[in-house]
């Protein structure tokens, strides 16, 4: 079992397309927890829905902290020693679950991951229709840092990884600061002896109006 958490703050327009990104993988041993982050909108009432139709679906309503915190709150509350992180207004090709449980499993590793692609619209595909994983391949600590650093092949985003949950814990995303990720990536993958890594895009960034890259600076 593993568990997908969404952190959920005022998605209302994109989070049905997310969670269904989900209900439709081709493998199945998941739970889904949903953060709701202090919404405003129909959002909450949305989570609510999906809690009532999925008995694997639940969601804690929390008062708005930010992506880490609500991030923090999903490690806390997940039911799974496993955990994939999936934001709200992003979306999993069918076979991303699958393909990240394979890749763990095949190379015997405590950290799977596969890259993030940007995209604008909501119909973009992967080609790889079915899990394959010719061209995976297994990095070091020492090089996985360094592919982190320069973007390449595993990059600093926390989507596209399944994560043991008790590194999760110990290296928490730092709360109140935007781009968290940067933040704690480097601990999270400097734990590991190696970590196995897929080069398919199948997780979807969608980069929306009004996204936290979209924003201006702030001291933040």
């Amino acid at each position: 079992l593993l568990t997908v958490v969404i952190p959920v703050y005022n998605v209302e327009k994109y989070l049905k397309r997310c969670v269904e990104s989900v209900l439709v993988q081709e493998w199945h041993n998941y739970d889904i927890l949903l953060v709701d982050d202090g919404s405003t909108d129909s959002s909450s009432q949305i989570c609510d829905d999906y809690v009532k139709a999925y008995d694997f679906i639940s969601v804690i309503h929390k008062e708005n902290g930010g992506l880490s915190s609500a991030r923090n709150t999903g490690v806390e509350k997940a039911t799974a020693d496993w955990i994939i992180f999936l934001d709200s207004d992003d979306y999993y090709e069918k076979i991303t679950v699958e393909y990240l449980v394979k890749l763990r499993d095949k190379f015997n590793v405590d950290m799977a991951a596969t890259t993030v692609v940007e995209v604008r619209s909501y119909d973009v595909k992967d080609t790889l229709q079915r899990v394959n994983l010719d061209e995976a391949s297994v990095l070091n600590r020492e090089t996985a840092l360094e592919e982190m650093f320069y973007g390449n092949i595993v990059g600093t985003h926390v989507g596209g990884k399944l994560y043991k949950r008790e590194v999760l814990e110990k290296y928490p995303f730092p709360e109140g600061m935007l781009y968290e990720d940067l933040a704690c990536s480097y601990e999270h993958i400097n734990v590991f002896e190696k970590i196995a890594i897929g080069k398919h895009n199948l997780y979807k960034y969608y980069r929306r109006p009004g996204s936290i890259v979209n924003s201006k600076f702030t001291p933040k």
